[in-house]
């Protein structure tokens, strides 16, 4: 069975992975590393750093559904909720919500953007409470 791909790929490919270019992208993974260490004790000082500003939305996003869950170790819960059990499994449905896949060619449907603001709306009611 032959693979067949996209008429211009192996091309694109030949060319991203020549070793004419290897030089180029050497210099510029340089040249990125005292940004990178910038930003890096920035995060550590502040808690972001100034690229973080630049796709804000997109930054918070990528680490609080995770950080919702990481809650889900704690041992302390809010008085509303009759058991920890019960807390926990908010966390869980508000971290599943605010999870959004978005690819570069696909818009999101409505099912999702319906999810997200449920998540949002979970997190809104509920934000107060996000301690251990």
């Amino acid at each position: 069975m032959e693979v067949k791909f996209a008429p211009g790929f192996e091309k694109s490919m030949d060319k991203l992975f020549s070793w004419k270019y290897a030089p180029y992208r050497a210099i510029k993974w340089v040249l990125r590393i005292p940004r990178e260490l910038k930003w890096f004790f920035q995060r550590g000082f502040r808690g972001y750093a100034e690229c973080d500003g630049w796709d804000l939305d997109n930054y918070i996003i990528n680490w609080l559904p995770q950080a919702l869950l990481e809650l889900t170790k704690g041992c302390s819960y809010p008085s509303e909720f009759k058991n920890i059990k019960s807390w926990h499994k908010v966390l869980r449905e508000m971290s599943s919500k605010l999870k959004r896949r978005v690819e570069e060619d696909k818009m999101l449907s409505e099912e999702d953007i319906k999810k997200f603001n449920e998540g949002m709306d979970l997190f809104k009611k509920y934000f107060f409470h996000l301690w251990d």
